[in-house]
């Protein structure tokens, strides 16, 4: 898992500052700060499973 240095974002240009517990710390390119989760730079896939459906996946209802 490696953090981009450099971001562009919605037409914005962004600069890495800091690494957080889960979160990325970023400066605009006219001194704002934004922080980003690992989930939305695409570092982390988020796993989930149905309830129930490890147990008894033909009783699953959707």
């Amino acid at each position: 898992m490696t953090i981009p240095k450099k971001l562009a974002k919605e037409n914005r240009k962004y600069k890495f500052v800091k690494n957080y517990n889960g979160y990325a710390r970023y400066q605009e390119r006219s001194g704002y700060y934004e922080c980003f989760t690992y989930h939305e730079l695409g570092l982390v896939k988020e796993k989930f499973t149905m309830k129930g459906f490890a147990k008894n996946p033909d009783k699953v209802k959707i």
